[in-house]
């Protein structure tokens, strides 16, 4: 498999010297293996799940209170369990809160025309991005078009989706994946060794992309 700089040529050195120490010796993967909908929705059913877990052990305390109520002990130990069950869930819905905004983000830069979404991902201020329940981003188009304008080698020039995946609403058939199937077989390196470096797509496609 290629690396960054054998695709870009000599582009790579137009790139900020972090993420050229940082993809100099990687080999990039297949970028058809894009984030699924389905991968979305199994991590939000996870956390919705242990929530419910949660809430069900609380529950069972608060009824476990009363009998305890003699027993300075007995009620310690069921105050601090509750306790930890609400920091474990604080924890654990972090960690969620995490996976499913890398996910979304991911699935939404697959299709935003970049050679390489994680370089494009390495240029993005991501504490600056707001992941909204319908899984568009706030912040994120105004990013990606700042990236065009100052990186635009960084995109293919040949993109022909002119409106990937619609709204891009997490849920919804088409907002993951990209591309034509004939595309998905290829790898990164098959796909762009042959294409000049040159700028991005239109404006006009990012808009259609990033409509909401």
């Amino acid at each position: 498999m290629p690396k960054l700089s054998e695709i870009l040529g000599d582009s790579f050195t137009q790139i900020p010297e972090d993420l050229q120490k940082k993809y100099k010796d990687i080999d990039l993967v297949d970028s058809s293996d894009y984030i699924s909908k389905e991968t979305y929705n199994q991590t939000k059913k996870e956390r919705d799940d242990y929530k419910k877990g949660v809430s069900d052990r609380d529950k069972q305390i608060e009824d476990l209170k009363p009998l305890a109520k003699d027993n300075e002990n007995l009620k310690t130990k069921l105050s601090d369990l509750q306790t930890k069950n609400k920091e474990d869930l604080e924890k654990q819905e972090a960690e969620y809160k995490k996976q499913m905004f890398n996910i979304a983000l991911d699935a939404k830069l697959a299709t935003a025309g970049a050679k390489n979404p994680k370089v494009l991902k390495g240029l993005l201020d991501l504490d600056k991005l707001t992941l909204e329940d319908n899984g568009n981003f706030i912040g994120l188009k105004e990013q990606v078009e700042a990236v065009k304008e100052s990186d635009g080698y960084l995109f293919d020039e040949n993109n022909n989706q002119n409106n990937p995946g619609g709204t891009g609403n997490i849920g919804n058939p088409g907002s993951f994946g990209g591309g034509t199937d004939a595309n998905k077989t290829k790898s990164l390196g098959e796909r762009l060794a042959a294409e000049k470096v040159e700028a991005a797509k239109s404006s006009e496609n990012l808009d259609s992309f990033f409509l909401k």
